[in-house]
């Protein structure tokens, strides 16, 4: 079984838990933390696009399959290593510094945007 974890800025955090909020469905219904978290790594895994989670230090937590695809690794080869080894080298440069921004001030915003 490959390394499942998710990552924030400070912390790697094993797995995934989450809760769920669903007026006027009997609770009986909804899924049960165990089966919220394989239907989060199947949602993940079944994604068209590749995700790759990385921990404040650039190092590869998570890829998916389609990450397996796209980049022509086997993601156990990817766990662990840094994410530069994804990045075009003429990108790679101002990368540690903008990831390190990011970890100070988290928000959303496109891929490569300063």
């Amino acid at each position: 079984m490959r390394p499942r974890t998710a990552s924030g800025c400070d912390e790697v955090v094993s797995g995934l838990v989450g809760t769920a909020y669903a007026p006027n469905v009997p609770d009986r219904s909804l899924p049960r933390p165990v089966e919220l978290e394989s239907l989060a790594w199947s949602i993940v895994d079944a994604a068209p696009d590749a995700i790759v989670i990385v921990d404040s230090e650039g190092l590869i937590r998570v890829a998916n399959d389609q990450t397996e695809v796209l980049f022509g690794w086997d993601r156990e080869d990817l766990i662990g290593k840094e994410i530069a080894m994804l990045i075009p080298a003429d990108l790679r440069g101002g990368h540690v510094a903008r990831r390190a921004e990011y970890c100070r001030a988290p928000a959303t915003r496109p891929m490569a945007a300063a």
